[in-house]
């Protein structure tokens, strides 16, 4: 089995991601609504970006970005609703401790941003899975 290997450009990128998705937690907005636009937006990117690397590479990755990129769409127009998962448990734990509802919309947004990558990737693999598994291939 290889070990993964990540470029150190790869790692500022995904660090500068992560800080962008924290920060919209605290944008200086009345209502809120700047935060969840820029969060959707950053999906969104992810989204993008899997499909042109789906068109860019060949091979087993373009069978990995192929798998992510259509579970992200799968998941955005027909699949199950992940908040649902992570308000339930989240909901009850973060309201005794801070007495009010914005901690608990940042932790179920963000746990349902990480279940839905998260269960993405598992889609691209079991595709470069299959990618190696065929015959073509062999």
């Amino acid at each position: 089995m290889q070990i993964l290997r990540f470029a150190l450009k790869q790692l500022l990128v995904v660090v500068g991601v992560v800080a962008l998705w924290l920060a919209t937690f605290n944008v200086p907005d009345g209502t809120g609504e700047a935060g969840i636009i820029i969060r959707l937006g950053i999906l969104l990117m992810v989204v993008i970006s899997a499909g042109f690397s789906a068109i860019y590479f060949r091979g087993k990755r373009q069978a990995f970005w192929a798998g992510f990129f259509v579970a992200m769409l799968a998941l955005y127009f027909h699949g199950p609703n992940f908040s649902v998962v992570a308000r339930s448990w989240t909901a009850p734990l973060l309201l005794t401790l801070h007495k009010s509802t914005n901690p608990v919309n940042m932790l179920t947004t963000s746990i349902w941003a990480v279940l839905q990558l998260s269960f993405s990737a598992v889609a691209g693999l079991i595709a470069s899975l299959i990618y190696d598994q065929s015959p073509s291939r062999k």
